[in-house]
């Protein structure tokens, strides 16, 4: 299997959680164990998914900047041919 969708998980934050804890808990619904490496070039979400982490990490972060390098560096792949509200899993997003 080269792809699958998967529904995109829901970003959720507890008040006392890092910024980071944001794409975390992203990936680990969409599976990962918190221990394989992980690849983000490997998942691919559509704009409107890239921009619910966004927000979520903006409400701990102001700091638009920080939070741009910080998607940039570890953030999904934003591509729009991914379908509304799903995340694209490509093969060795996780090994």
């Amino acid at each position: 299997m080269a792809k699958r969708y998967l529904d995109a998980p829901v970003v959720v934050m507890n008040e006392n959680e890092d910024v980071t804890k944001v794409l975390l808990n992203f990936y680990m619904a969409l599976g990962w164990n918190g221990f394989d490496t992980l690849n983000p070039k490997k998942v691919r979400a559509n704009h409107s998914v890239y921009e619910n982490i966004r927000k979520a990490m903006l409400e701990k972060c102001p700091n638009v900047g920080k939070v741009g390098v910080f998607l940039m560096n570890y953030g999904p792949s934003v591509c729009n041919s991914v379908p509304h509200d799903k995340v694209q899993l490509l093969n060795g997003w996780v090994a």
